[in-house]
């Protein structure tokens, strides 16, 4: 509900990119509270890093919130509760996995 209040003032874009940058700056603090010392990221696994945060939060939620943007809450949350099914699905019939 309250991404929907957001769209008076903000785009998408905005939304999806400043909760980005709050997680990320949260996240930054914790690994140097945790850790001690800085939070280093070994450069062959850089690549690795950026896709996964490419493709994992930032496009996931950029769908979400366009979606939210054209449809109710409701409708949505059935949505993104049947992904990990899908997921599921896409697996068997693309890698050819069994499933237990």
């Amino acid at each position: 509900m309250l991404t929907k209040h957001l769209f008076i003032d903000f785009n998408p874009i905005t939304i999806i990119f400043t909760r980005c940058v709050i997680a990320s700056l949260f996240f930054t603090i914790f690994c140097i509270i945790v850790y001690k010392k800085e939070f280093i990221i070994a450069k062959k696994d850089l690549k690795f890093f950026i896709g996964m945060a490419f493709f994992e939060p930032f496009i996931y939620f950029l769908f979400e919130t366009y979606s939210l943007k054209y449809c109710d809450a409701s409708v949505v949350s059935v949505i993104i509760a049947t992904i990990p099914l899908f997921v599921a699905l896409m697996a068997v019939f693309q890698r050819k996995t069994k499933q237990t």
